[in-house]
């Protein structure tokens, strides 16, 4: 989850996991709700290494040829089970909030 953007091109970058919502936060662990809203999902077969070009791409390319107007919001990256945190391959997901 990237988030909190600024004009600089810095943000916050959290690692987690869907847990439901009823689920007691472990001490230590910060908990962040991602509001229900419209994505446009942009999946890549490729290494994990090519994530920034891969971005770098949805915004001039992608995104603008999908029809779709970027809104506010949280960026989320999506690692399925194909994916391999050992060789960072399997691919990903790039979501990019819209409307």
């Amino acid at each position: 989850m990237c988030f909190n953007f600024d004009d600089e091109g810095q943000f916050d970058y959290l690692s987690g996991v869907a847990v439901d919502s009823q689920a007691k936060t472990p001490t230590g662990l910060e908990r962040q709700t991602v509001p229900a809203q419209k994505y446009a999902v942009f999946h890549h077969a490729g290494h994990i290494s090519e994530i920034r070009s891969v971005i770098a791409a949805i915004w001039s390319v992608g995104l603008p040829e999908s029809g779709h107007e970027p809104v506010q919001g949280a960026m989320l990256e999506k690692y399925g089970p194909e994916f391999d945190g050992r060789t960072g391959r399997g691919g990903f997901e790039i979501l990019i909030p819209v409307r």
